[in-house]
């Protein structure tokens, strides 16, 4: 099976947000003036235009073949996503740093298409990410990529960005907070085969014993070869998380509703005050792989 990857394969809700300036630092300037340096992220509201921001992520990025895919351990502290909006308020870069693999574009490489999606894409590299304004968000999003692709191997990834919350603003008298969104990545079903997931995520959260009952529903498959979409819900998540006091960063195990896969996942919660959450996964079972990022809000 070819591995060359067709981009109209990402489901509809597979989309935009986070956006970067290609290339690193000075996301501003222009016209021969001075470049302006990156600023920290702290919500979308508050992007000012031709302003590259930083959100501070965490990323589940893998390597493959014709015939494997191989995890990276999910990365917790050295992943970012740069983000850069024009005076118009249209997605003008988008760069997702991992230690593993990274990509970055700049606007002649950033389309944007209902319902609110955007997609970056050169001859390297495709990345897809989930748009906030869709989904109300303010303080986070996520996004999958694809990089180096050939008849014979690949780079994935998926990250989740944003504002983390202070551990101190965590609201600790919530015993059934209930954050719903979405998540979305990929999976290797270990035969060559090859597909983009999507499907509903929803988290409940016990913030007084530090605990988070995750899940996805209705997993739609989308084949990266055919484009044909299957729903298989055996590839719903079911995963029960924790966190430590003094910390709004949480990990726990994964795995599929059959059971064939397991894994971990790992995420934070964003905003002033928890009121969203975000995180990737990445999981194994049998030689088939399965890997994605999700986020939602309360």
């Amino acid at each position: 099976m070819s591995m060359y990857f067709r981009v109209a394969a990402f489901p509809i809700f597979l989309m935009s947000a986070l956006g970067a300036c290609v290339g690193g630092a000075g996301g501003g300037g222009g016209g021969g003036g001075p470049s302006v340096p990156d600023v920290p992220f702290t919500s979308f509201a508050a992007i000012p235009p031709n302003q590259t921001v930083v959100m501070p992520g965490v990323s589940q990025t893998a390597s493959g073949t014709s015939t494997t895919m191989k995890l990276n351990a999910i990365d917790r502290n050295d992943s970012s996503t740069a983000l850069t909006y024009d005076a118009t308020g249209k997605l003008s870069g988008l760069r997702l740093s991992t230690p593993q693999s990274s990509v970055s574009f700049g606007s002649h490489e950033i389309g944007c298409f209902s319902p609110g999606a955007c997609r970056g894409a050169n001859a390297e590299s495709l990345a897809v990410a989930i748009d906030p304004a869709y989904f109300d968000w303010n303080y986070q999003s996520f996004g999958v990529w694809l990089k180096d692709v050939s008849t014979s191997s690949f780079q994935a990834g998926a990250m989740s960005a944003g504002a983390i919350t202070p551990a101190s603003s965590l609201p600790t008298g919530l015993t059934d907070a209930r954050f719903q969104g979405h998540a979305a990545g990929f999976y290797y079903d270990g035969a060559g085969n090859r597909y983009a997931t999507d499907a509903k995520m929803n988290a409940l959260t016990d913030f007084k014993n530090r605990n988070i009952q995750f899940s996805t529903s209705g997993t739609l498959l989308t084949d990266m070869s055919t484009n044909a979409r299957t729903t298989n819900t055996n590839l719903d998540l079911s995963g029960n998380w924790s966190y430590a006091s003094g910390t709004s960063q949480f990990s726990g195990d994964v795995r599929t509703s059959d059971g064939a896969l397991t894994g971990t996942g790992s995420g934070r919660f964003y905003g002033p005050n928890a009121e969203e959450i975000g995180g990737v996964y990445g999981l194994s079972g049998g030689g088939a792989r399965m890997l994605g990022g999700f986020g939602g809000k309360r």
